[in-house]
């Protein structure tokens, strides 16, 4: 028996979408299942990690009051990493603006 696991759920939408329309498919996916979610909170980590890059370095996202609630009544901490324009390909070949 593995002592870690890890299932991993990438949105279908697109990199145009906002932050927040990415975490609205996911609730609206395991949100009926709320009751299985608590269940599974008892023995595994469970948490939304997300990932946010900018062109030009600039740039954010607000998350209502409505989606944090749906967040919180999950139980579920989310993580967010900051990517700089110029890793993991965003704002490559492209100049900075001055």
């Amino acid at each position: 028996m593995w002592r870690e696991h890890a299932w991993f759920l990438s949105s279908p939408l697109g990199k145009d979408k906002d932050l927040g329309a990415h975490l609205c498919w996911i609730l609206d996916l395991v949100g009926p299942k709320c009751d299985a979610v608590r269940l599974l909170k008892k023995s595994c980590r469970i948490d939304l990690f997300c990932g946010f890059a900018s062109i030009d370095g600039q740039g954010g996202f607000t998350l209502d009051t409505k989606m944090l609630a749906r967040i919180a009544d999950l139980g579920l901490s989310m993580g967010l990493d900051l990517y700089p324009p110029d890793s993991v390909g965003v704002g490559q070949g492209e100049p900075m603006p001055n």
